[in-house]
């Protein structure tokens, strides 16, 4: 069995991408491929620039923001909703990914983010989007936002989207 250090072919270097992120992050490179990379040239670029796979599975788990199976009970949950996340951030106007990880879309005055969130009735990974005053320049991280304004949840990642967007919606009305 090849070693994860060098592969000689694209195949080998996407099976040991998925055999390493499954250890790191609980999450297998094909269940968020099209997620994380929907137009799927990372991983090509990657192989054809000669990055190693622990490389580029380390640089997956840092740019999403996913957590390490070490570092949390369901890191393989958290990791899944973040890609589903991700998946929808790639599909929807507007949407962006900070240089910290953080999806963000700025509305105004205020940015809203959108995260994984447990909920601990049923044990399940929603969605959290929150409503945050400031706005995070285009390459910027989210250190820069302020306060949180309101936060919506659920399982479905389309009505917190919703509940926040009619949020900023009212206050605009409001101020005027």
């Amino acid at each position: 069995m090849q070693e994860h250090g060098e592969v000689s072919d694209f195949f080998s270097f996407v099976t040991s991408v998925s055999k390493l992120l499954e250890e790191a992050a609980g999450i297998r490179y094909a269940e968020v491929s099209r997620s994380i990379h929907p137009q799927g040239h990372a991983p090509r670029h990657a192989f054809e620039g000669g990055v190693a796979p622990a490389d580029f599975v380390a640089g997956m788990i840092a740019d999403e923001g996913l957590v390490c199976v070490s570092d949390a009970e369901d890191a393989r949950g958290y990791n899944l909703a973040k890609a589903a996340v991700a998946e929808f951030a790639h599909q929807t106007p507007g949407w962006h990914r900070s240089s910290d990880g953080v999806y963000h879309k700025p509305q105004d005055e205020v940015t809203l983010t959108i995260r994984p969130l447990l909920d601990r009735e049923s044990g399940r990974y929603g969605f959290g989007v929150e409503v945050r005053d400031g706005t995070i320049e285009p390459g910027g991280d989210s250190s820069g936002l302020g306060d949180v304004q309101s936060r919506h949840a659920g399982f479905d990642i389309s009505a917190p989207v919703e509940e926040a967007a009619e949020f900023v919606q009212s206050a605009r009305d409001f101020r005027r």
